[in-house]
């Protein structure tokens, strides 16, 4: 790997891609690609930023530079040239944001807020939804990345348009729509680690008013992580086999009525790196093994392989009738399901200690109604959800040195219901009031069985256990403000917001009293946002002030358990600033920077390692570097009339962060930034591109989360190393 480094920027993989195309009708860049990039017209390079254009606010398309919401956007663009395939990648654009995962469940970040949880029973903080849909497993936030128009990364509370567990923020992802004119691509990228994805897209109109599009992809690599384990099942780890398709289908009557079916399936097999990094040297069960490795960023050492095993599919209905040019209304039915096989070397060496296999199917309806007014003097959308959801969850902890199994197989059914409306009413030409208001009720029921038996037999020592718990739980969530446009390109505005998360259970451990409370957040933020010097600059600044209570924060216990319990309060407040400048005819630089200050304000009653309690009162909250930012750039420049190149580069940095509310100098991870780039060119007329790029080029070495178990000590999650690879596509 290390040769690789020193080779990165003289070899290239030759590529061994077949590839074909066909003809069709050419598609110019979409209208809301991110002011960040570079943008054509008639096949001329731009010489200013382009307009973004997004649907955050639930009400029909509106500009970024005139909606009240903190937004960061990444087109299809930013997706292809940097090579994003998951929300995990998101954080490397997204100041402010950060993501990680256990095991391939996701835990997004948005300003400090999130969990680590990702048990039956407990939800998101920052919430996800993919074409107006709420994704409410972590196991199913990282599917791929295909056939994206945009991504819209909402920050701060969306308690009254999104509703619950959106205390953090929500990320919104946009497909591309069907076309009724023919369009055809296909693209095939080989790179490092044995790196291959292919992906196939077609759309077309089948009738006059039917149109359809379909997305086929797949994905293979090698482990990042050699397993050093000596005849070890599997010698490498952090490989992926992912394959999945979308299809959608458009039903335009050209008149007052538009409906659109959409439906997805992935495949995913991977045998994850999961905790397996030694974060001190001497681990607590004395594997010479182990310790050799504790400044080894590129090998780890577990005696059993770890694997996941996921399939997530689902399907929707969006339907819209436009009563009047004023009126209309929206409805959005769907269904998804999450099945998830995941096996781990809980001890994260390579003795038989401890290992964990959870089974996990989830299934999930949802029902949204929006009724949506655009007239001169207001605008309003008032809206109802329904959401029911049932997860079945079998977890066995083998504790190998005790010879005995901790089986626990919680059943979590949740049904929520909920009311919402939001008013903007023009007070003058310029000054706009903001009121809002959501209801949700919700009910939230366990069914747990649980046990321990000997290894050995199966004979059941402890229990068998069998209880059954229900929460009720409702919150009102307001937003009023104010928006004025100061100017034609100037525009300001100040809102406070609440926003609030389920209550819910723990379900790895044998007692009933599992139970803990909702968390609630009341945000106050204001922001400018400018275009200057003839939309070649802008400029966009926001500051706010958070009050956070009862917190839910996980703490590992010991032998595969975990806790959960509610601090008290939390102060959250920032500032960021993003910006983005075109200061010569196809270079356009993007800029932003996040102040983030998240502290607990009580939490005298913090759990640690062992069950051990502390006070966290002072410290700072998981996951939540105090500075964050990125920078870069794209050059897009004519190499003849028909052939254009470009280039680009972006770098993000953070300072350090903490994985416990413990703030110890082991679980924690040091400030580092990572350099992304690519370079490539692209034939107007016949539609090819091919392009080089390649992500953490310097190849740093980092930790994205951290577990401390009793039987091994504190363990990291290693972050991805260099990739780099070529990439050739065809649209027509």
């Amino acid at each position: 790997m290390r040769q690789m480094k020193q080779k990165v920027f003289g070899t290239i993989y030759k590529s061994t891609v077949s590839l074909m195309a066909a003809s069709a009708m050419s598609l110019s860049l979409q209208a809301n690609e991110a002011a960040a990039n570079a943008v054509q017209g008639d096949d001329e390079i731009l010489f200013e930023l382009e307009e973004v254009v997004i649907t955050a606010t639930k009400s029909g398309e509106s500009s970024i530079q005139n909606t009240a919401i903190a937004i960061d956007t990444l087109s299809s663009r930013d997706l292809e040239e940097t090579l994003l395939t998951d929300i995990r990648d998101l954080s490397s654009l997204v100041p402010g944001l950060s993501i990680t995962e256990n095991t391939g469940f996701g835990q997004i970040f948005i300003r400090g807020i999130g969990t680590n949880s990702v048990f039956a029973g407990s939800d998101p903080s920052s919430t996800l939804h993919v074409d107006g849909v709420y994704i409410g497993q972590s196991g199913a936030l990282f599917t791929n990345f295909i056939d994206v128009e945009r991504i819209e990364v909402l920050k701060g509370p969306q308690g009254t348009l999104y509703g619950r567990n959106s205390v953090g923020g929500n990320i919104n992802v946009i497909s591309r729509a069907p076309t009724f004119a023919p369009h055809y691509e296909v693209q095939a990228t080989y790179g490092n680690h044995d790196q291959r994805r292919v992906e196939g897209y077609i759309s077309g109109g089948l009738t006059k008013s039917v149109a359809a599009n379909l997305s086929v992809y797949g994905s293979w690599r090698d482990g990042f992580f050699d397993n050093a384990t000596p005849g070890a099942e599997v010698t490498e780890l952090g490989d992926e086999n992912v394959k999945g398709a979308k299809a959608q289908f458009l039903f335009d009557s050209g008149n007052k009525f538009q409906a659109t079916v959409r439906a997805d399936y992935m495949k995913l097999k991977t045998h994850d790196v999961s905790y397996s990094k030694p974060l001190i040297p001497n681990n607590n069960v004395g594997s010479a093994l182990v310790d050799s490795l504790f400044n080894d960023y590129e090998a780890v050492a577990i005696d059993a392989p770890n694997y996941s095993e996921k399939e997530i599919y689902g399907a929707s209905l969006e339907a819209n009738y436009q009563f009047t040019e004023q009126l209309s209304i929206k409805s959005i039915s769907a269904y998804r399901e999450t099945k998830a096989d995941v096996f781990i070397d809980a001890d994260m060496t390579d003795l038989p200690l401890v290992q964990t296999n959870v089974a996990m199917k989830a299934e999930q309806f949802s029902q949204e109604y929006n009724l949506i007014g655009n007239y001169d003097k207001f605008k309003f959308i008032l809206g109802a959800f329904y959401f029911d959801e049932k997860t079945d969850q079998q977890s066995d902890i083998g504790v190998l040195v005790s010879g005995v199994n901790i089986k626990t197989h919680p059943v979590v059914d949740v049904k929520s219901i909920a009311a919402f409306g939001q008013l903007s009413y023009k007070l003058t030409d310029k000054l706009s009031l903001i009121g809002g208001l959501r209801y949700t009720d919700e009910e939230k029921t366990l069914n747990q069985r649980a046990n321990t038996t000997l290894l050995a037999n199966g004979v059941v020592i402890a229990g068998p256990f069998a209880f059954t718990d229900r929460i009720d739980n409702n919150a009102w969530t307001p937003k009023f403000g104010l928006e004025y446009q100061a100017q034609e390109n100037i525009f300001v505005y100040a809102h406070a917001s609440r926003g609030y998360k389920s209550g819910g259970y723990l379900n790895s451990v044998l007692t009933p009293d599992t139970n803990f409370a909702p968390e609630f957040l009341w945000a106050y933020e204001g922001g400018i946002k400018t275009d200057l010097y003839d939309d070649r600059l802008r400029l966009n600044l926001s500051g706010y002030y958070y009050d956070y209570k009862d917190l839910q924060v996980l703490s590992f216990l010991g032998g595969g358990i975990a806790n959960i319990t509610n601090a008290a309060t939390a102060t959250i407040k920032g500032v960021e600033l993003q910006g983005s400048a075109t200061p010569m005819k196809g270079l356009v630089f993007d800029f932003a920077m996040a102040y983030t200050d998240a502290t607990y304000d009580r939490y005298e009653n913090a759990v640690g390692v062992g069950g051990t309690v502390f006070d966290a009162s002072g410290n700072f909250l998981n996951n939540t570097p105090e500075w964050s930012g990125n920078i870069g750039g794209r050059y897009a420049f004519d190499i003849t009339d028909s052939i254009q190149g470009f280039v680009r580069a972006d770098y993000n940095w953070q300072s350090r962060v903490f994985f416990t509310a413990a703030n110890d100098s082991i679980e924690t991870q040091d400030s580092y930034g990572l350099m992304n780039a690519s370079f490539g060119i692209e034939h107007l007329d016949q539609g090819w591109k091919l392009s080089v790029w390649g992500r953490n080029l310097f190849d740093h070495e980092y930790i994205v989360g951290s577990a401390n178990f009793p039987a091994a000590g504190p363990s990291g999650r290693i972050g991805n190393p260099l990739t780099f690879g070529v990439k050739l596509g065809f649209k027509y």
